[in-house]
């Protein structure tokens, strides 16, 4: 099985423009492979949150009609201060699902009154 850890992300704050830009170090590079952007999706989450997500190419999907693998099935998993969860996303809902950890984690954040990492 193949792993991969999140990219090491740091925000950054820059003044200019009348106020404090915050923005991700490095940035996005738009010639990166899918897996890189997601590595560093995945370190900006965990630099905004705390909460660290890993991806491995070890799940399989199979229906009667149908069979996923990597890298169309993509194997998560999260791990936070409150505990860890293992799952299995398509490569298109990647995206959309990290960024619902990312809101899940600063909302969890903001109701016990702790502060982003």
């Amino acid at each position: 099985m193949t792993t991969w850890e999140p990219m090491d992300v740091e925000m950054m704050e820059t003044q200019g423009g009348g106020g404090t830009l915050v923005s991700p170090h490095p940035a996005h590079d738009p010639e990166w492979s899918r897996m890189d952007e997601l590595r560093w999706r995945a370190g900006v989450l965990r630099a905004n949150t705390g909460v660290t997500v890993t991806f491995n190419d070890q799940p399989t999907f199979r229906r009667q009609d149908r069979t996923a693998r990597f890298p169309e099935l993509v194997g998560v998993i999260v791990e936070g201060p409150a505990g860890s969860m293992s799952c299995s996303e398509f490569d298109r809902d990647l995206l959309a699902f990290l960024n619902a950890v990312e809101v899940g984690a600063s909302v969890m954040g903001t109701m016990l009154g702790a502060a982003a990492p």
